[in-house]
């Protein structure tokens, strides 16, 4: 499975817990992506109150200093739900898409192309500098990216107008699996086709790679699903995510 290999690769610690893993990265603890618990498998029988109360406590035994589980579940993620949310956590569902179709083409579409890691982090820090939107300091997510780039190999991509970079996204790589991530375009050219480029100049990288499990998650409820679609992926599935206060 591709989630649990990058996150073998890049955490620093993973141990098991009584219903799934705990994943800790003690070089960027601030980073929730490396710093999670997943809940795999609960019984029947359990009440998800006491899974909820269960996975606070381990996530405060591992040090974890945020709150946030990962079920790859539906039908478990659906049980579990309110006892989350009775406890004051937020949930976010993502869609699992995967690329199984031809792409529609526009004759219009822009360029897009492979460009260095360090030039994909310089337009997106265009891209925060303009929309005035950031998690976190981009030198902490430059080391960090820096960071995975080191342990698996990232491939970047950026679509362009009239030379600009507009939209990119990143592609790593795992045998025949490869994902799609961090899918990002400028304001003035979202809906143009920008992030279309981007996201298929990538999908065809991973096939040349001899990829056959090309996938990417995106929002149910915020992500542009029709567009990709359109670039020939389909909904196969879905991962939850629960992020505590």
């Amino acid at each position: 499975m591709f989630a649990r290999w990058f996150d073998e690769q890049t955490c620093t610690r993973i141990v098991p817990w009584r219903w799934g893993t705990v994943f800790v990265d003690a070089e960027f603890p601030e980073v929730s992506d490396s710093n999670f618990l997943s809940i795999e498998a609960v019984p029947p029988d359990e009440a998800p109150e006491g899974v909820v109360t269960e996975a606070e406590r381990a996530q405060g035994e591992a040090g974890i200093p945020h709150r946030r589980v990962v079920v790859a579940d539906d039908l478990l993620a659906d049980r579990l739900a309110p006892a989350f949310e009775r406890a004051g956590w937020t949930e976010d569902r993502y869609r699992l898409l995967v690329s199984h179709r031809s792409p529609e083409t526009a004759d219009d579409a822009p360029a897009a192309d492979e460009v260095s890691l360090d030039e994909l982090l310089r337009f997106r820090e265009e891209l925060e500098a303009e929309t005035g939107h950031t998690d976190e300091p981009m030198r902490a997510r430059r080391a960090y990216a820096e960071k995975i780039d080191r342990a698996i190999g990232t491939r970047c991509f950026l679509a362009r107008n009239e030379g600009r970079a507009v939209s990119g996204c990143v592609l790593w790589l795992h045998g025949g699996d490869a994902m799609l991530d961090a899918v990002a375009t400028l304001p003035a050219f979202r809906g143009r086709g920008a992030a279309g480029a981007a996201v298929s100049a990538a999908a065809d990288a991973a096939r040349a790679a001899d990829a056959t499990w090309v996938h990417l998650y995106t929002n149910a409820e915020k992500g542009p699903i029709p567009l990709y679609d359109r670039l020939g992926f389909d909904d196969v599935g879905a991962i939850s995510d629960f992020v505590g206060a």
